[in-house]
């Protein structure tokens, strides 16, 4: 009897873990219309939505860390309409796109783009829309690949100084959002225990797409975890890669003030009030490294302005792809 009852939990875990891996299969196979995935030289799959007719420049999107990849700028993808390609896709890990077991870096990141930019582009030159850390993999890529790039979009990127600059005003702070609780519910995935918890807290109004982005959340923190892991890895990128050249550039700088992003970081008011100067002034920064670029401040948006304004990213997205199309060669907008 004593043995009957010892089964009980391991039958139950075995039962959770084989109904993890069903749901998982799943939710991996229900792809949104108007996605799809395409096929890495080494066998791996990312998953991409591209919306619009083929036409030059072709517009990439680059998410942040952790982010929802390619489903990040639906709204903004929306919104440039039919004559502008554009392609969203979702990093290793992330969504539909296969893991990828080496430890993310920044020469793996841009490989993976410019593999993809390969891929579903109609031809280069194509024009990269980043935000946050998807800003240094952006960057890199544009001084590995400069043919390739014929102007940029950045929405509030990381700066490669960020870390250091904000430590000097926070000792020992940092800008990753990893966690001991990303990291348990990722270590309990096999269990379905954090599958259970999300569908306990689903609103019952739940849209479809936040039923699909909840149903890939246990496998999704995997990749999450990769990229947070990587933030410090990816801000370490050649000082060449700030000389822009002639590139149209149009930098998206958040106004409402990142403090609700920090949590509890044990600063005080006059640090915080430093910090939000610092942020400030590094985008201003950013704004230097090319002869056309343009600092634009978006004063009722916070971080994620492609979420709460995605009518200024589109305009940004549009004045460039229309410079690039007014030069008379690609090479003018280098």
């Amino acid at each position: 009897m004593r043995r009957l009852l010892l089964l009980v939990p391991v039958l139950t875990l075995c039962a959770l873990a084989a109904w993890e891996w069903r749901s998982d299969v799943a939710a991996h196979a229900a792809m949104p219309p108007g996605a799809q995935v395409v096929t890495l030289a080494d066998g791996r799959r990312l998953h991409v939505v591209c919306r619009g007719a083929p036409s030059v420049p072709t517009v990439l999107f680059e998410s942040g860390a952790g982010a929802d990849g390619a489903l990040e700028w639906t709204a903004v993808q929306d919104a440039l309409g039919p004559d502008v390609q554009s392609c969203a896709y979702s990093r290793a890990g992330v969504l539909w796109s296969d893991p990828d077991a080496r430890p993310m870096t920044l020469a793996s990141a841009v490989e993976d783009l410019h593999a993809l930019r390969a891929l579903v582009a109609a031809r280069c030159p194509c024009v990269l829309v980043a935000h946050s850390i998807g800003g240094p993999i952006a960057l890199h890529d544009t001084h590995a690949h400069p043919d390739d790039i014929a102007g940029l979009v950045l929405v509030d990127i990381t700066h490669p100084d960020e870390l250091a600059r904000v430590q000097e005003i926070v000792p020992g702070m940092t800008i990753s959002p990893a966690s001991p609780t990303l990291d348990a519910l990722d270590a309990l995935r096999w269990t379905a225990l954090p599958r259970l918890v999300e569908a306990w807290r689903a609103p019952p109004d739940e849209s479809a797409e936040a039923a699909t982005r909840r149903a890939l959340a246990p496998a999704h923190r995997h990749g999450q975890r990769r990229e947070y892991e990587a933030i410090e890895r990816l801000l370490d990128i050649p000082p060449a890669t700030r000389r822009l050249g002639n590139r149209p550039v149009v930098v998206l700088a958040a106004g409402v003030s990142p403090r609700a992003l920090l949590g509890d970081v044990g600063a005080s008011d006059a640090q915080l009030d430093a910090l939000d100067s610092l942020w400030t002034a590094l985008q201003r920064d950013i704004a230097t490294w090319s002869t056309r670029a343009r600092f634009e401040r978006v004063d009722d948006a916070d971080h994620n302005i492609h979420h709460v304004r995605p009518d200024r990213v589109v305009a940004a997205v549009r004045e460039v792809v229309t410079t690039v199309r007014l030069s008379s060669s690609p090479s003018e907008s280098r």
